[in-house]
């Protein structure tokens, strides 16, 4: 396996297989689709960052990827609409690693920053003057580490839009729009992804631990902006 080579020059390129089949049914007031996926890789890369910010490549070797994705939506009474998406991932890594001569137990494990369940759920309002819209967004627990020794938890982040579509003058600007957007309502604290991706988070056949190093999420922030089209 290849490691923190320092130049892409010497890292093996990434091969991978992919299949998917899907179905899709729509109408006026309607769309629903799903697919199936999967994923072969063979010399899988993985990006990572290391404590001085700078990317390497991790060589994970054989990876598989399968799952399902879906979504969902349409229009409702009086001016309302929805959406739904969920993605379900399953992936495994089929090679252990080797560092330093020792043999890394990591067949069978999760691909690191991966998780297995997100979902995201939205209604929202829009009479062509004015919209709303509430946003809800869970992603699934991940892990830092290739041998799955540190496992970061879910999190549930809420969002809200509204919106004002502006009368103008169609001779000088075709469209105008005043927009109000609050990011994690409920000022939700969690990791976003591990920034850097390790081995092993714990002692493995003479390897020591090695520490992930992740992306903090965004706190609640509030924003104001005017969009308009010439």
């Amino acid at each position: 396996m290849l490691y923190n080579l320092g130049d892409s020059i010497n890292t093996k390129p990434e091969l991978s297989w992919n299949h998917e089949l899907g179905w899709r049914f729509q109408r006026q007031d309607v769309m629903l689709s799903t697919s199936l996926f999967y994923i072969a890789f063979t010399d899988r890369q993985i990006s990572s960052r290391n404590v001085d910010g700078e990317y390497e490549m991790i060589n994970a070797g054989k990876v598989e990827n399968k799952g399902i994705e879906a979504e969902l939506s349409g229009k409702l009474p009086h001016n309302f609409n929805y959406f739904a998406s969920y993605t379900y991932t399953d992936t495994k890594q089929r090679d252990d690693m080797v560092t330093n001569g020792s043999t890394l137990p990591t067949t069978g494990k999760r691909s690191a920053n991966t998780p297995k369940n997100m979902l995201n759920l939205g209604v929202g309002y829009d009479d062509r003057r004015y919209y709303a819209g509430i946003n809800g967004r869970y992603t699934g627990a991940f892990y830092g580490d290739m041998t799955n020794d540190e496992k970061i938890g879910g999190r549930t982040v809420v969002d809200l839009n509204a919106g004002i579509h502006l009368p103008v003058d169609k001779k000088i600007i075709k469209s105008a729009t005043l927009r109000f957007n609050v990011n994690n309502v409920f000022d939700k604290e969690y990791l976003d992804s591990a920034r850097t991706v390790v081995f092993n988070a714990a002692a493995h056949n003479g390897v020591r631990a090695s520490t992930p190093y992740y992306n903090v999420g965004e706190e609640s922030t509030f924003s104001v902006s005017l969009d308009a089209t010439f």
